[in-house]
């Protein structure tokens, strides 16, 4: 890079006049331009334009507010997880679990179950009980459910049990079942209007692992069920 002096240069110039017995001093001041340049001194500001950043897209109100659809097994029933509320209402108005007419939950599965009532026997060999405990609860409005009567029936007659192998046990709550618990402790076979119930049922499995559905208005009109 060439170095460019920059500067005033002063040349003085003395001129000295003689005659007539006087002299006369003369000075001259010469500023030299600047020496040309290849590169230029005046330096070029690049002025960059940040590119836009586009506002987030947010999800319309209606696609965040929509309930999750719930989750249907083959058989035609809605999939329930253990202590999560299967429930229905008879006004189409009414979308929430806080304005079910009908609401139940199993609260447990006990493998193996041990009986306490005092006529109680074993289960047929190779066999397993099994013991689950629900809680149901209706509103005063029970019948805009019911196809017919006041009451819900929450007997073993509407389970259905499935075994891990995919196949539906012909009798689920066969004579054996029949007075394993005690009074106290099973569940009321069923439930009125404004009601509360909660209790264990006893079933027969031929398997560890399955299915148990719920169907209080017969198989093929909609249900529940629960894998154990």
């Amino acid at each position: 890079m060439r170095k460019i002096i920059s500067g005033i240069v002063a040349a003085i110039v003395l001129v000295s006049l003689s005659g007539c017995g006087s002299s006369t001093t003369v000075t001259v001041t010469a500023t030299p331009s600047e020496a040309p340049s290849s590169e230029s001194n005046a330096t070029q500001n690049e002025t960059q334009v940040p590119e836009e950043t586009p506002p987030p897209t947010e999800e319309s109100t209606d696609e965040a507010e929509q309930p999750a659809e719930p989750n249907v097994s083959e058989r035609g029933l809605t999939v329930k997880n253990l202590n999560e509320w299967a429930w229905t209402s008879g006004n189409s108005d009414r979308e929430t679990i806080d304005d079910a007419d009908f609401k139940m939950r199993i609260t447990d599965f006990k493998l193996d179950m041990k009986c306490t009532g005092d006529y109680s026997s074993k289960p047929s060999k190779g066999t397993h009980f099994l013991g689950v405990q629900i809680e149901a609860q209706s509103s005063k409005d029970l019948e805009d459910v019911l196809d017919y009567g006041t009451t819900m029936d929450t007997s073993s007659y509407y389970f259905t049990l499935i075994d891990a192998d995919g196949y539906k046990v012909s009798d689920p709550a066969p004579s054996e079942t029949y007075g394993c618990l005690e009074s106290s402790d099973e569940l009321p076979r069923e439930i009125g209007p404004a009601q509360k119930v909660k209790g264990w049922l006893v079933f027969v499995t031929p398997t560890k692992h399955g299915v148990l559905s719920y169907a209080p208005w017969g198989e093929g009109n909609g249900g529940w069920e629960w894998s154990f």
